[in-house]
């Protein structure tokens, strides 16, 4: 089964795929295929998320006292035209590393997780599952946010429930919460949920729960950092 199928697979026959996977875990390619996509992905992007991270900074008056008007002028301008190396670093190298550390962390825990549930199983197959199941966050996910950056001309769109309340400002504490029902994502957890049922031997039903576990502990972690670097480390309100 060749990537392309797989991708098709996941999506519309996650039970049968993920059941395939769980025998005949493969991973490398995979990954391969997810750290181009979202290198890509942050490349194209890179110009609007400069010009709206540019458009923050102007509003951040407690910085500009902090570092005195000149330097503040010459971060501006460095934020909204990075030089095509810098973007090309970012994007095609820092960019790869974090989402390699994410997807380890992730997995890792889950598969603590689901040893709370279940003895048998392996991290392998664990891992293989979540790039696997993957394709639909980090591939459709990101073509589907690409179109929405391109047709809004900002970075600062979203693919979860704050879609739906236009009025909450971004970074706000409610649009931080809101931000971790992100429709992709969740996606990608349930037919996640299809792999961990098979991997570890247990009934679906506890499969979703330990789907449902990670995702608090994910989500809590991700708005309590996001909170502490937008409100006290760049000094965004």
């Amino acid at each position: 089964m060749n990537l392309l199928q797989k991708f098709h697979e996941v999506i519309f026959k996650p039970n049968q795929t993920f059941k395939e996977i769980s025998e005949r875990p493969e991973w490398k390619k995979v990954l391969i295929v997810l750290l181009i996509g979202v290198a890509v992905y942050s490349f194209l992007i890179g110009p609007y998320k400069a010009k709206d991270s540019a458009d923050m900074l102007r509003n951040n008056v407690k910085l500009q006292e902090k570092i005195g008007v000149e330097k503040f002028e010459k971060l501006i301008e460095r934020t909204e035209n990075p030089t095509l190396l810098s973007r090309i670093f970012h994007s095609f190298l820092f960019v790869p590393v974090i989402t390699i550390i994410g997807l380890l962390i992730s997995s890792s825990v889950i598969f603590g997780i689901s040893r709370l549930f279940s003895h048998q199983g392996d991290f392998k197959c664990l891992f293989s599952s979540f790039l696997h199941a993957n394709f639909i966050h980090l591939i459709l996910g990101n073509i589907v946010r690409l179109c929405i950056v391109f047709l809004k001309k900002s970075s600062l769109i979203t693919t979860s429930l704050a879609i739906f309340f236009p009025k909450i400002s971004f970074p706000s504490t409610s649009f931080l919460i809101l931000n971790q029902f992100d429709f992709f994502y969740i996606w990608t957890l349930l037919v996640l949920a299809f792999g961990i049922f098979y991997i570890f031997k247990i009934t679906f039903k506890k499969s979703l729960l330990i789907i449902f576990i990670f995702w608090v502990i994910k989500s809590i972690v991700y708005i309590f950092v996001e909170y502490i670097w937008f409100h006290f480390i760049i000094g965004i309100s």
